[in-house]
């Protein structure tokens, strides 16, 4: 058995192909973050427009004025439909993401395991040729010392 672990440059790639999905993962995130805050502007928004519209409508406001908060109402309500799906989308994203860096832990996680398996055999081949090696010079001694006492 060799001493040389021959997987060792894929568990070199496995590393780096774990920190670069790592890295995907984190700038998913941040879109995904990104989206959600979009979002909660958008309904921030809304919901101040909303109140002026119901606060104008109880004080007595123009049908011109009125029709032009609701008609921009109807476009943050679309803005609400897509920044919505947007920020679904990044979510995916991210899912999808998380699903591919625990593929590549996995991966790297069993090709290290293996390289221990490996270390461990090795290990131990090499305690068992030490033993056999002491045990040949603690023979050779004793066939050594019977030879010397039965020449006296």
């Amino acid at each position: 058995m060799t001493g040389r672990f021959h997987l060792h440059p894929l568990i070199e790639l496995a590393r780096s192909q774990l920190d670069a999905a790592a890295r995907d993962l984190q700038a998913r995130k941040l879109q995904w973050d990104g989206q959600e805050a979009k979002l909660g502007q958008i309904l921030v928004y809304h919901a101040e427009y909303q109140g002026k519209l119901r606060q104008l409508s109880q004080e007595g406001m123009p049908v011109a004025l009125m029709r032009d908060f609701r008609a921009f109402l109807g476009k943050l309500d679309a803005a609400l439909v897509q920044q919505r799906g947007e920020a679904e989308r990044a979510k995916t994203r991210w899912e999808e993401g998380a699903a591919h860096w625990r593929l590549k832990k996995r991966q790297l996680d069993a090709l290290e395991t293996l390289a221990r398996r490996h270390a461990a055999r090795q290990l131990k081949a090499e305690m068992r040729r030490e033993q056999r090696l002491l045990d040949e010079l603690a023979e050779k001694s004793s066939v050594a010392g019977r030879e010397g006492q039965g020449s006296d």
